[in-house]
């Protein structure tokens, strides 16, 4: 998530948390809540998550569809969430304070993009660059180091420091407010599984077993709704791209980590030659684009028209 799209970020809780409270009523309904697809980053458009929900686009998997038997427990809640991003938590966490019954279904990840992928990362990324490019303006206007080595080594030293702020403020964030503990503690049981409808208010959680067969676990079932909090992830566009398929890129799920490990690999090359592309002028891209390039790396922007093309000329134009 951009600066940029913190207010609507905001609006979308606030009007979430409206008619989350205005369904805390018993409704014959589901409610059905998905987030707004995430902005391309690098090669990327997104599509509906498979952590939860499995898409017709999916690759098919084997399932046991046998009906639960009396071996199978079933639970039964006031509201199941599906989907442990930071919509699914705060759905999860709002109805807890209303004393209701929660459990909360998650195949991968509690935290979504905004902890392991998107906020946490992200403001962290760019808040230490900042800081490494106030430092490279200050020793160019004052030629504290003229040695082209020296710099390199301070700036390789700066990147390793970053990637352990990340990996510090991302495990912070998940022990304090997206751990099974912290949920424990607030009332919400935490269920680890994929969902699959039985019917409007009843889902089955599909586990994997080591030979790879999906067989249900559990069976839930709820007093008031359902909420559908799936998400999005990196759509596969190898074949939109000519020559994509043939080549390493990485997209915003990996570029956390796929970054610094190609610094750290090309020992033989100064940070100041490593070269990045970045396919995208939205406001991941552009702030991905500005935050790498101030560490000091070579970056290039393609976007397929102007930069930040849903806002408005002028601020296309500043960035230009």
């Amino acid at each position: 998530m951009s600066p940029l799209q913190t207010p609507l970020a905001i609006f979308n809780s606030i009007f979430f948390a409206a008619l989350l409270f205005l369904w805390l009523s018993p409704l014959p309904s589901i409610m059905a809540f998905t987030p707004s697809s995430i902005p391309s980053l690098l090669c990327c458009r997104c599509r509906r998550s498979s952590t939860a929900l499995p898409s017709s686009s999916s690759t098919p998997q084997q399932m046991d569809t046998t009906a639960p038997t009396s071996s199978i427990p079933v639970i039964q809640r006031d509201i199941l969430v599906i989907g442990g991003g930071s919509a699914g938590l705060t759905a999860a966490k709002f109805a807890a304070t209303f004393s209701k019954t929660v459990s909360l279904i998650e195949s991968s990840k509690v935290g979504g993009d905004c902890t392991w992928t998107g906020c946490i990362p992200s403001k962290t990324l760019l808040s230490a660059a900042k800081k490494c490019w106030s430092w490279r303006c200050f020793n160019n206007q004052y030629g504290i180091s003229n040695d082209g080595k020296e710099e390199d080594e301070m700036l390789r030293n700066m990147l390793q420091d970053v990637k352990k702020q990340i990996d510090d403020n991302r495990k912070l964030i998940y022990d304090k407010d997206d751990s099974p503990e912290a949920l424990t503690k607030l009332g919400i049981d935490l269920v680890e599984g994929r969902a699959s409808f039985v019917d409007a208010k009843t889902l089955d959680v599909m586990s994997s077993e080591s030979d790879g067969m999906m067989t249900t676990s559990c069976r839930l079932e709820a007093k008031y709704g359902i909420v559908i909090a799936t998400g999005a992830a990196p759509k596969d566009i190898s074949k939109d791209i000519a020559g994509l398929d043939n080549v390493p890129y990485w997209t915003y799920e990996n570029v956390w980590n796929e970054f610094f490990s190609s610094i750290e690999e090309d020992i033989n090359m100064m940070v100041s030659q490593k070269r990045v592309i970045v396919v995208g002028g939205g406001p991941i891209g552009c702030e991905l684009s500005q935050a790498i390039n101030r560490l000091g790396c070579s970056v290039t922007l393609v976007a397929s028209s102007r930069l930040l093309p849903r806002e408005e000329l002028e601020a296309s134009e500043e960035l230009q």
